[in-house]
């Protein structure tokens, strides 16, 4: 008769690597890489005086320079047109310079309505030891779904109250600017 059979013996060494096999088939090129779709921005270049005739009606601002520019253009005053759908990042800043203290809003419209997602409301502070000269700066950047050809432009009013004998100005260059940037195609 046959025994049982023994205990497995140990494993033995690894033997040595086989030869490299053949280059596999180049895959499909990816999508290349070109930077954002769609940008541009204009700012305001000298000092403009604003004019109010009553609280709460928002009054645009001058923006009188064009900033370089891919498929959006400038062919309205103080004003951008997109020329794609998507969703692109809307940034303003606006620095508002007035003899009184006044609550400010600012935001920008889209073919003339209010973008709220953009509106901001700021108090003006004294920027002197007198008294006589007060500062508020308004700035906002949120993501919003555009449409070809939609017009937009940034635009400032009074609050509640319009004070008389009112000077309110937007200084030139940073003080006031509006920029768009497509980040995404509309889905």
């Amino acid at each position: 008769p046959t025994g049982a059979p023994g205990a497995a013996g140990p494993t033995g060494a690894t033997g040595p690597a086989g030869p490299a096999g053949a280059t596999g088939a180049t895959g499909p090129a990816g999508n290349t890489a070109s930077g954002l779709a769609a940008y541009g921005g204009r700012y305001n270049s000298s000092t403009q005086l604003l004019f109010f005739t009553q609280a709460d009606e928002y009054i645009p601002i001058s923006l009188n320079t064009t900033m370089p520019a891919l498929n959006v253009s400038y062919p309205a005053a103080n004003s951008i047109t997109v020329s794609e759908t998507g969703d692109y990042e809307i940034t303003y800043n606006l620095l508002l310079n007035a003899n009184q203290s006044i609550t400010a809003a600012a935001g920008v419209r889209r073919n003339g309505t209010m973008l709220q997602q953009t509106r901001g409301s700021q108090t003006l502070s004294a920027d002197d030891s007198a008294g006589t000269t007060y500062d508020g700066r308004l700035a906002a950047s949120t993501i919003v779904s555009l449409a070809a050809n939609d017009v937009l432009d940034l635009a400032i009013a009074i609050v509640r109250t319009l004070p008389a004998n009112l000077d309110a100005i937007v200084n030139g260059n940073a003080n006031a600017l509006l920029t768009v940037k497509k980040i995404s195609s509309a889905t």
